[in-house]
């Protein structure tokens, strides 16, 4: 019920919104106002699991945002906006096709890598760099790659990923960059672990265990870290004995 309400406010500051933007078509800050508006009305439709409905409001916003973002190029703020629009649309749209059989989804998956690599292009060129998007760009594409049984491309896509946290975890102890940092050498494994390559796919578990091994002793009161080794002790385990994932 609360989701439902939420939904009948935005929708009627959509249309607030729409009426002075008809006024005014080249105010941008109707156009903001816009953009916002239908931003937070899809994320009610998506938690809904209304996700085609949610699309059609990503997909204004991104529209917006591609207009604000023309009004002035060098804008940081509309350059970041425009990034985020691009991949609000490739989430979704992603998580919708899933629903499709295999020949239906590939139109919307190319789609969706289109939007994260656009969004990867945009958010290079900002400084400082919002990295953390960036690798979760690169770690999307790996996996649509994965899910249409591209195991090279998608391998490609999260070692860039590993590579960015890599970095960002040489510059600074941070948690939040060691976790994708182990993300990554766990999803570059599991694809070594696919193609049968055990020996490659152990020494990335290996690496993604000790990172785990570390903050399982520094933060012992988190069953996060705990449960990683675990799972990752068991993904070593299995490749040792038998050479093939479980």
């Amino acid at each position: 019920m609360e989701l439902d309400a939420a939904l009948v406010e935005y929708r009627e500051a959509i249309k607030t919104q729409e009426r002075l933007n008809d006024k005014d078509p080249s105010n941008a800050t109707w156009l903001s106002s816009l953009a916002i508006a239908y931003r937070a009305a899809g994320s009610v439709l998506r938690q809904q699991g209304k996700l085609e409905e949610a699309l059609g409001n990503y997909g204004k916003v991104l529209t917006f945002r591609e207009q604000l973002f023309n009004k002035d190029r060098v804008n940081p703020g509309r350059q970041k906006a425009l990034a985020t629009g691009s991949i609000d649309v490739a989430d979704v749209k992603t998580e919708w096709t899933r629903n499709f059989d295999v020949a239906a989804r590939e139109p919307g998956l190319r789609i969706a890598v289109e939007l994260y690599r656009s969004a990867i292009r945009i958010l290079d060129e900002l400084r400082p760099r919002y990295d953390g998007d960036v690798f979760d760009c690169y770690m999307k594409i790996g996996d649509i790659q994965m899910l249409q049984v591209h195991p090279d491309a998608g391998l490609k896509e999260y070692q860039a990923a590993s590579g960015i946290a890599l970095e960002k975890t040489k510059e600074a102890s941070d948690v939040a960059w060691q976790r994708r940092l182990a993300n990554s050498d766990v999803k570059i494994g599991d694809t070594l672990a696919a193609q049968k390559l055990a020996s490659e796919a152990v020494k990335q578990y290996e690496k993604a265990l000790g990172i785990a091994t570390t903050l399982a002793r520094k933060y012992p009161q988190s069953t996060e870290w705990t449960s990683k080794t675990e799972e990752l002790n068991k993904k070593i385990q299995d490749l040792a004995t038998t050479g093939a994932p479980p």
